[in-house]
């Protein structure tokens, strides 16, 4: 039973209210008593901090100081107003101009006094330097920071101070946010929306796999560049989470997915449209599910152009993700394929068990709708009034040819023997699919980052594969980041793909050594591929992978030098030094330097082809 005016609520209940864990049926009651009651008030405020109410507080508190100071200084006579004092003579950077305010502080376009790049600047607001843990959240996204590496997320390059300021220097990206495309386009295609929200998950993954979660995806911290990747900004709401082992967890601890855990001192962070309801309950439940539940929340916001649950509170919408469920997404936007639907219902199951495990899985799962779906046919009906009508053009046509010269007469029937309506119209052809294998150590990152360019920015769909889900690794001596494979080849379906290349590097052997588990998976590939009629590629090293398992047999191919043996006698190949060399459907590139070329070649084989 709620309590009345004169009643104050119990301890419980006020805590429960705080939490967003309170009963429906007494909710009003309390938040009205509240409303009028001193004593009250002064109660939840001392409610432990890792409470909503709390979170709510700090979070609108920070907001308005931000507002208030969005200059952040003193303006200096003779300098932009908008650059901090303690940023204006920076020995690194040189403050552009101010961007924008966030939830940890305000962001400036700077650009780097040597290089000559542009960047983002993050400064903490320097309001928020008397309270410890902001300062200490900012410091862990620092470090959160400096272990991602992935072009899907936002690259960080370098963090400082300048005085009392404390600030992370990103990556500048010239794009528009997720939200803001919405709200100045609508509801986005399906295909675009589950591309992009199929490149958030695989930025998530990549964070997963060093023991992150992101804790604020949103639309907002989801950036389309002009290239049209998706980046995802902002991993201050990270926590980085204390590898004890699935079976003894520390004590105080809860554990999570994956055996790992996070400490007694976790708060509630996120943002009500978009939060996970184990992560508005008890914070410390909150796992990579919570961010594939708000990954969720994000693709339906893509979809139809609104949050799951509209109007109310923060709290409204927080008890709402807890104990409600979100209208159908295929009832807001029918055209959206039952398939989808569910893949939607899943990512926003309120139980993190319903959920997909991984972010690698949600992948997977959005991928077959990343490409536009085929226009339904339109059924003509045939009006009374548009058969007169033809008729009637028809009999004024006639008188009119047959004054025409016969020569002339002859061409215009001949042309108008088939209508506009009935003649055949050129089908859409779809994107060329094209599966990018490497290695999982080792591999050559020049060439898999020319061969993806090339090929990305051909209009091909292109997926990556290796040994294993772990991110692999590039050759040291090559540079490189590490890359998240979207599958590994052993799940790879042959007749999914329109061709597939083998990216060299020293790793490249793992494929073609006996009794492993990569190299039957790399055989049985490539065979099916050629049974297929399928196009085989390889650059560098990864030729002779392509060598060893019998696809240059008889034909003519380049490679890497030191391969030239191994090719001619084991592969039977006749070997030409040449940058890129097309036998059937056999593409080979010498090297990285001739990648690109490659690339290119297939790109117009597999457009001629099909």
């Amino acid at each position: 039973m709620g309590p009345t005016d004169l009643d104050h609520p119990s301890p419980e209940q006020l805590t429960a209210f705080a939490r967003g864990q309170l009963a429906a049926a007494d909710l009003e009651a309390v938040e009205r008593h509240i409303a009028g009651c001193d004593a009250c008030c002064r109660a939840l405020g001392a409610i432990p901090d890792d409470t909503v109410l709390q979170w709510l507080r700090q979070a609108n508190a920070s907001l308005g100081s931000l507002r208030s100071r969005s200059g952040g200084g003193t303006p200096i006579p003779g300098r932009n107003p908008d650059v901090l004092p303690e940023l204006a003579d920076h020995p690194r950077y040189r403050v552009v101009k101010f961007l924008g305010a966030g939830g940890m502080g305000a962001v400036y376009q700077a650009e780097h006094r040597v290089m000559g790049r542009s960047v983002a600047l993050k400064v903490i607001d320097r309001g928020l330097l008397s309270h410890p843990t902001a300062v200490e959240r900012f410091r862990r996204e620092v470090r959160a920071a400096a272990r991602l590496a992935h072009p899907n997320i936002v690259a960080a390059f370098d963090a400082g101070q300048a005085g009392e300021l404390h600030f992370l220097v990103m990556e500048y990206l010239d794009g528009i946010s997720l939200a803001r495309l919405v709200e100045r386009d609508g509801p986005l295609p399906i295909h675009r929306a589950c591309d992009f929200a199929r490149q958030a998950a695989l930025g998530l993954q990549h964070a997963f796999e060093r023991g992150m979660v992101h804790r604020d995806i949103k639309p907002h911290n989801l950036i389309l560049t002009r290239q049209g990747q998706v980046k995802i900004l902002d991993f201050g709401l990270a926590r980085l989470a204390r590898e004890r082992g699935p079976a003894h967890p520390a004590a105080g601890a809860a554990p999570t997915h994956s055996g790992t855990v996070l400490t007694r001192d976790e708060v509630l962070l996120g943002t009500p449209d978009f939060i996970a309801p184990e992560q508005a309950s008890d914070a410390r439940r909150a796992d990579i599910r919570a961010d594939i539940y708000s990954l969720g929340c994000t693709l339906y916001f893509l979809l139809t152009g609104r949050p799951p649950f509209v109007g109310g509170s923060a709290l409204d919408k927080l008890l709402a993700h807890s104990s409600a469920t979100a209208r159908p997404v295929a009832d807001l936007r029918p055209e959206v394929p039952p398939a989808l639907a569910a893949v939607v219902a899943r990512l926003m199951a309120r139980e993190p068990e319903q959920r997909y495990p991984t972010p690698a899985a949600v992948a997977a799962a959005l991928l077959p709708f990343t490409q536009p779906l085929p226009a339904p046919e339109r059924k003509r009906t045939w009006t009374r009034r548009r058969l007169l009508g033809l008729v009637a053009a028809a009999a004024l046509a006639l008188p009119v040819i047959a004054l025409l010269p016969r020569g002339r007469r002859d061409r215009l029937t001949e042309n108008q023997g088939t209508s506009p309506s009935a003649r055949q119209l050129p089908a859409a052809v779809p994107a060329p699919r094209v599966l990018l294998v490497i290695a999982p150590q080792n591999f050559s990152h020049p060439e898999y980052e020319a061969l993806r360019r090339v090929l990305t920015e051909g209009g091909a769909a292109v997926e990556v594969a290796s040994a294993t889900r772990a991110a692999a690794t590039p050759d040291p001596r090559e540079g490189g980041a590490e890359v998240v494979p979207d599958l590994t080849l052993t799940d790879a379906a042959a007749d999914r793909f329109d061709a597939v290349v083998f990216v060299g590097g020293m790793g490249a052997g793992a494929f073609k050594q006996m009794n492993s588990a990569a190299a039957d998976s790399a055989r049985q590939f490539i065979g099916a591929m050629s049974q297929a009629d399928r196009y085989v590629a390889a650059v560098g090293a990864g030729a002779g992978i392509l060598a060893h398992w019998g696809a240059l047999r008889g034909k003519r191919a380049t490679g890497l030098p030191w391969l030239r043996p191994m090719m001619v006698k084991e592969g039977n190949a006749e070997y030409v030094d040449e940058p890129v060399v097309v036998a059937g459907r056999v593409l080979t590139a010498r090297d990285a330097t001739a990648a690109a070329s490659l690339a290119r070649e297939l790109l117009r084989l597999l457009q001629a082809g099909r």
